[in-house]
């Protein structure tokens, strides 16, 4: 802005008048500067200099007083708050100087509108702006405002991501098939980002990943070796690691018939047995059953749920064919 000095000397005859500045090196005339007053654009440059009059007459030489220009300027951010990413709880700092003279004052600002509107951040006048940062302050942006005698500034926005550990939110489960059969495993985690995931196995030995299986539902043909193994899924993202709770498998064996009945020869009213047993878990049901074609065709025989099947022989049931029907859950 324009800048004035004026100075005036009594004398006679009437004094001459120079200008004089020094702005470190002296004092030096300011071409063309013979009148008051001295007037001039003043630029940060010349922050500092001292003027002064200089009036002369046929009697000697008098100097004025010095007089010290001192220019002002609005603020400059010459640092810029950067964008943050932390995890719900950690510490957050946001940095921002400015240039000015005189020095601004800061105040940090927040909008939680995406930058519509700004709202102060009670005593955050100082630079860096730190808080511990909770998941309500996420998508929050922040900034420093720079103020003096001569304007304001404002710094650019900075936004603050808070993310969070995973969270699991579905669990595996206990699961009995039987051997050869299908069986899946799922689980399920929240979290920000994305956690990934990853299957284990513990056979007895401890818990080892399992190559691959990083993705829900893990999914396989389940063998009578594998019964009694524990699965979890191991859940990671930047903000920490979490285990889904364990899932135990039970693989019943297939059902094997270990005593097949045999052929009996008996006399009219004689008594006959008939037995059969089978191997499986869980234990397996009974149901004895008869055919009086030579095998196209059986029936239940009712209340026959044992074994021995025991009975009197009679002529009527000469050539009849005696079966065990096995059953469980694997067949």
């Amino acid at each position: 802005g324009q800048v004035c000095f004026s100075s005036a000397a009594t004398g006679k005859p009437a004094a001459s008048m120079q200008w004089q500045f020094n702005s470190g090196a002296g004092w030096s005339n300011i071409g063309g500067a013979t009148a008051s007053p001295l007037c001039f654009n003043a630029t940060a440059s010349q922050s500092g200099t001292r003027y002064r009059a200089v009036f002369t007459v046929d009697c000697g030489t008098v100097n004025s007083n010095e007089a010290t220009l001192t220019v002002n300027t609005p603020p400059v951010v010459d640092v810029q708050p950067l964008d943050k990413t932390v995890c719900d709880g950690a510490a957050v700092s946001f940095s921002s100087t400015a240039n000015g003279a005189p020095a601004p004052a800061m105040q940090w600002q927040m909008s939680t509108n995406g930058g519509s509107s700004w709202s102060d951040i009670g005593g955050a006048t100082a630079s860096p702006l730190s808080f511990t940062a909770a998941l309500a302050h996420n998508g929050n942006q922040y900034r420093a405002v720079f103020t003096n005698s001569c304007g304001s500034a404002n710094s650019n926005p900075a936004t603050l991501i808070v993310n969070t550990p995973p969270v699991v939110s579905l669990q595996p489960r206990d699961s009995t098939v039987c051997d050869g059969a299908r069986v899946c495993f799922s689980s399920a985690a929240t979290g920000k980002p994305a956690a990934s995931l990853q299957w284990q196995v513990n056979s007895g030995s401890g818990w080892s990943d399992i190559s691959g299986e990083t993705a829900s539902p893990f999914c396989f043909d389940a063998t009578q070796s594998q019964s009694g193994n524990k699965y979890r899924a191991v859940f990671s993202n930047s903000c920490g690691t979490v285990n889904s709770n364990e899932a135990t498998l039970t693989v019943n064996p297939a059902l094997t018939v270990s005593l097949h009945p045999l052929d009996q020869t008996a006399c009219e009213g004689a008594p006959v047995s008939f037995s059969a047993t089978a191997d499986g878990t869980p234990v397996p049901t009974l149901q004895w059953q008869l055919s009086t074609n030579g095998g196209s065709d059986w029936g239940n025989i009712a209340g026959a749920t044992a074994s021995p099947l025991s009975f009197n022989a009679i002529v009527s049931q000469n050539g009849y064919k005696y079966r065990a029907v096995f059953t469980n859950t694997c067949g």
